[in-house]
């Protein structure tokens, strides 16, 4: 079993331990009588035997089974939430147990966060960019008709239990999803990272559980250090790289049409070749990035958007202050320069190399960007 601190909370890193956390919970929360497990309906296996484990250490256990889909992240859904629990009779000890992927996560750390003053968390994330980043940290949020996580607060749990053995049935798209964000953590901080997905690219292929507990643990490392030196110094913000035009691209497609795994990788495409165009990264740097993706099959471009259509979806995006994004930018793979207001032309050129004509709303594979687009677009 791998662990990783960060700050009151503790990562466990180990496959099969999402079916044993009851113990580790009991002596995290030695006072709680009561656990209430919040899941999806997807999920609900998953969640039974958290419930079994938890009814073997004597909890009273309750849930909620919510129904899956980003559209579901909202205030009506915690309504259904909050009133369940109330009728349960939960108490301000009880542990809140989230199992599910990123919209559970989210969502559940909200309900956590508010309901009795903060109840004591703990997740249990079913996906890959769950386990390797949204479970990560403090971070909950409410989509409201505006946008994504608009109404969110910052609580970390107590304990995140990650389980390599659940990603062995996640749906390709989901697990690829993951895959972006491990790409995101070598760019931004470990270059030999990347080298690793190169020389394992087999293993990863076949969800072999012992390298994906090494992957995660890995990048579970590098999140949790720059959460604590995002406390002091503004690092972490390094951590948005690809985001920007991650969110551009979701909110384009209407949150619906472009898989947010796969916009992570196109913005990453985008923002590093904004990065070479104005001499920040070093030769190669976006060569590199695009072969890795090619190699794990994430898409490195969309088609059926417009550059302004993007323009304008950045424009309205409430993560952003100001008038104009700041990105980070990769300078080296491994090194990440945060706050870099990008020149209007470089912006729009850069939005303009991650599209292909015509089409509907999609992201491309990458075979096909590379048979339309020859090789990596250089500045």
């Amino acid at each position: 079993m791998e662990e990783v601190r960060l700050g009151l909370t503790r990562v466990f890193i180990w496959p099969g331990i999402h079916a044993e956390v009851a113990e580790n919970i009991r002596v995290l929360a030695p006072s709680a009588r009561q656990a209430f497990i919040f899941t999806d309906r997807k999920c609900i296996p998953i969640a039974k035997r958290v419930a079994l484990s938890l009814l073997q250490e004597k909890f009273e256990v309750a849930g909620y089974a919510m129904y899956p889909g980003e559209s579901r992240k909202n205030l009506r859904t915690a309504l259904g939430v909050y009133n369940k629990m109330a009728k349960t009779g939960i108490d301000p000890g009880c542990a809140f147990v989230t199992v599910g992927g990123g919209v559970v996560t989210e969502l559940g750390g909200f309900v956590a966060s508010t309901y009795r003053e903060g109840l004591r968390l703990f997740h249990i994330p079913t996906s890959f960019v769950a386990q390797v980043d949204v479970a990560i940290g403090g971070k909950t949020g409410l989509n409201l008709p505006g946008g994504k996580n608009l109404v969110a607060t910052n609580f970390p749990p107590l304990a995140v239990f990650v389980d390599p053995s659940l990603l062995e049935t996640l749906p390709r798209r989901d697990y690829q999803a993951g895959l972006a964000e491990v790409v995101k953590c070598g760019m931004v901080r470990e270059a030999d990272l990347l080298a690793f997905l190169e020389e394992n690219a087999e293993g990863i292929e076949a969800r072999t559980p012992l390298l994906l507990e090494e992957i995660l643990f890995r990048c579970i490392t590098i999140k949790a250090a720059l959460e604590q030196e995002n406390q002091g110094s503004g690092a972490g913000t390094i951590f948005n790289y690809g985001g920007t035009v991650k969110r551009a691209l979701e909110a384009a497609g209407g949150y619906r049409k472009v898989h947010p795994g796969e916009a992570q990788a196109v913005g990453m495409e985008a923002e590093a070749w904004m990065a070479q165009k104005m001499g920040i990264a070093s030769s190669g740097v976006a060569r590199t990035q695009n072969r890795i993706l090619r190699l794990l099959d994430l898409p490195t471009r969309v088609r059926g958007l417009s550059r302004d259509t993007l323009l304008e979806s950045m424009a309205f995006d409430a993560t952003i202050p100001g008038s104009r994004p700041r990105f980070a930018l990769p300078e080296s793979v491994g090194q990440t320069k945060p706050g870099v207001d990008v020149p209007p032309d470089i912006l729009l050129e850069g939005l303009q190399s991650i599209l292909l004509p015509g089409g509907r709303i999609r992201a491309v594979r990458p075979m096909a960007a590379v048979e339309e687009t020859a090789e990596t677009p250089q500045p």
